[in-house]
């Protein structure tokens, strides 16, 4: 792209500097009659090459603006999808979030998703998320159940519930800030 722009800008310089030169035939060649004539004519071509060329700027700095702005914003939605900060808009983004999150915590075992529900459900006062079944299939092709979890739909952190409390997942000794 950025190349794109160079060539661009490199050609409307071109054609300005053509353009001054009046095609080879200078003032002092001309006849005397059409001395003026000449001279208008090389006053409107750098007049309309001066315009393409800022022309030609302009478009190429809205680009690069445009541009920037874009990264911008990938980088951004990177950065709330590798955190878990940035919330889930849908199921799937939760799900895929919720399976990879656990996987790189226990690499050793072998996850499956059951009874898998795609909509919002409170699981705390004030608070909705995604509900997961989670088991381990790594020691058996039946799977042992993991836990019961949730992922909350605003802040992408990871909730378990265990005997009818819920907490933030994982549980160590140090709190796991995903913010």
């Amino acid at each position: 792209m950025k190349i794109k722009h160079y060539l661009t800008l490199t050609l409307l310089c071109t054609i300005f500097a053509l353009s001054l030169t009046g095609c080879g035939k200078s003032a002092s060649q001309s006849t005397s009659g059409n001395n003026n004539t000449d001279k208008n004519n090389l006053s409107e071509n750098v007049s309309d090459a001066a315009r393409d060329v800022a022309d030609g700027t302009k478009d190429a700095a809205k680009d690069v603006v445009d541009g920037t702005k874009d990264i911008a914003e990938g980088i951004g939605n990177a950065t709330d999808d590798l955190l878990g900060n940035g919330g889930f808009d849908n199921y799937s983004d939760a799900h895929d979030y919720f399976l990879d999150t656990m996987s790189s915590y226990h690499s050793d075992a072998r996850f499956e998703l059951r009874n898998e529900d795609k909509k919002l459900n409170d699981y705390q006062e004030g608070s909705k998320g995604y509900h997961f079944y989670l088991y381990d299939t790594s020691k058996n092709e039946k799977g042992d159940e993991f836990g019961e979890f949730f992922v909350d739909a605003n802040s992408g952190r990871i909730y378990q519930k265990r005997n009818n409390s819920i907490s933030e997942y994982p549980v160590t000794a140090t709190k796991v800030s995903y913010r």
